[in-house]
């Protein structure tokens, strides 16, 4: 099956294929049932900015300015998600 060897394959292009290797025709949500029951999931791929150099460096001295910080300091901190 693609979907083993290629796993970008949507299940509509599935659908398409079966349907021309043989005839039987199905829907794209039955297809992907099938997909899921065999531990196929629909995922949409992670997207990450690559470290530069240049940031790389930041945070490795953020780290070492950081690294004895105790309980109490982070205590203190707010992690925010500005990406989102």
């Amino acid at each position: 099956m693609s979907a083993l060897r290629n796993c970008e394959v949507i299940a509509r292009d599935l659908v398409l294929e079966l349907y021309a290797a043989t005839g039987t025709r199905i829907s794209s949500s039955a297809a992907a049932r099938r997909l899921n029951k065999v531990g196929l999931y629909a995922r949409k791929p992670m997207v990450c900015v690559p470290f530069t150099p240049a940031s790389r460096g930041a945070r490795l001295n953020w780290c070492r300015r950081h690294v004895q910080w105790s309980q109490n300091d982070w205590a203190r901190v707010l992690f925010t998600d500005k990406s989102r």
